[in-house]
């Protein structure tokens, strides 16, 4: 059932009892984009940040290079499209953040960015793929992955190369025995620094 809500300077997709808004975007883009994916809105990237101070911002670590669409919702009550350009957001209180993306991200490595200690826990992979990169988590020091619900998508890849380099806080990563890794041919330094 998908239900849009007109053509205003806010636009609704629903699938079900899931509703995104997004004001950059509107509702015939959207089922334009999307109606034969729902996959992409169902099945959202969801992963929980931590700031510390007021107006502290967090960095997505996309690429120039990768594909992105979609909606990202910031956790804060903000929802904005989900390009390469809005890969930066501001929060004003201090806290923990649910980010959840739906639609397409494909190209993804914080390789000791500025936010990697920032990203705390991911619940879902959901539809994240992380093109031809490596260090894909390198540096993401506070990372929990003991509750993920589901296996990332690793079509495309051949190399998990520091994939998890200097997480020092992950100890378990539910479902790995469940990860498709018969395209990868080098798993070098994949859990260095780590205590998986």
């Amino acid at each position: 059932d998908v239900t849009s809500l007109g053509d205003s300077s806010y636009s609704s997709l629903r699938f079900g009892q899931l509703e995104i808004w997004d004001g950059a975007i509107s509702s015939a883009q959207v089922l334009q984009n999307y109606n034969d994916n729902v996959y992409h809105w169902l099945c959202g990237f969801v992963s929980t940040w931590r700031t510390s101070s007021p107006n502290e911002s967090i960095t997505l670590p996309y690429f120039s290079g990768g594909t992105y669409s979609g909606v990202i919702d910031w956790g804060d009550g903000t929802v904005s499209a989900n390009t390469f350009s809005n890969v930066t957001h501001t929060y004003s209180v201090a806290g923990d953040y649910d980010i959840k993306i739906y639609g397409t991200v494909n190209g993804w490595s914080f390789n000791y960015s500025e936010s990697a200690p920032k990203i705390i826990k991911i619940m879902k992979w959901g539809i994240l793929e992380f093109g031809d990169y490596e260090n894909e988590f390198a540096g993401c020091e506070n990372l929990d992955l003991s509750l993920v619900a589901d296996t990332p998508i690793l079509t495309g890849k051949s190399k998990l190369t520091n994939f998890f380099t200097s997480c020092t806080s992950l100890t378990t990563i539910n479902n790995l025995e469940l990860w498709d890794i018969s395209s990868i041919y080098d798993l070098s330094y994949m859990f260095k620094h780590t205590s998986c």
